[in-house]
């Protein structure tokens, strides 16, 4: 007789593999030197930002400082567009090179090294159907330093833009520039990561 009970199988079950939200914090991404335009729909929270800056008094043609957070480390300053008869990405991004320039070279000369993008903010419209769409040109976080050249930054990443925007003109969208609203130049300090924040690998 045999004294050994049989052993019950084992439902090894395989658990279903878990979906992971990555976080992505714009402002943190080190890409020193590299431009990534992406036209782009905006979302709600930002068509109502944008229509309150279109409802701005901003008659001088200048930029101004709308934002100022975390002790000056963060700053946003816009400019309006209000010329209704200006329609040219690549040429409100020109007439506004110098100042462009002017506001950098002031915030280097505050931080030591910086962090700023360019986003141009506009309106589109399909003639057929009328139907309308607010969307965005942006660039990527680009680190600028003393030593940089800022017309050769600044001259790159106007070319990136004015292509892109011919490129997503081109691809039988349907869409046309209805109006340009205006252009935010978003700023952050440069703080390089520290010894502290090190980890060697295995």
């Amino acid at each position: 007789m045999n004294s050994h009970l049989p052993l019950k199988k084992r439902n090894h079950a395989i658990p279903e593999p878990m979906e992971v939200e990555e976080e992505h914090e714009e402002i943190e991404q080190e890409q020193p030197h590299q431009i990534n335009i992406e036209p782009e729909e905006c979302p709600p929270s930002n068509l109502r930002r944008n229509r309150n800056r279109l409802n701005l008094n901003c008659s001088n043609n200048t930029f101004i400082e709308l934002e100022n957070a975390f002790r000056s480390i963060l700053k946003t300053h816009y400019l309006k567009n209000n010329n209704s008869d200006l329609k040219d990405i690549c040429l409100i991004l020109q007439i506004s090179k110098e100042e462009i320039k002017r506001i950098i070279q002031n915030l280097l000369n505050e931080y030591g090294a910086l962090k700023f993008n360019i986003i141009v903010e506009c309106s589109y419209i399909k003639p057929l159907t009328e139907q309308t769409q607010e969307a965005a040109f942006k660039t990527s976080n680009f680190t600028v330093f003393h030593s940089d050249s800022l017309n050769d930054i600044l001259r790159n990443m106007i070319s990136k833009i004015c292509t892109e925007e011919n490129e997503y003109l081109g691809k039988g969208s349907g869409w046309t520039l209805r109006s340009l609203d205006g252009v935010l130049l978003r700023f952050s300090k440069y703080r390089p990561l520290g010894g502290s924040s090190y980890i060697p690998l295995p």
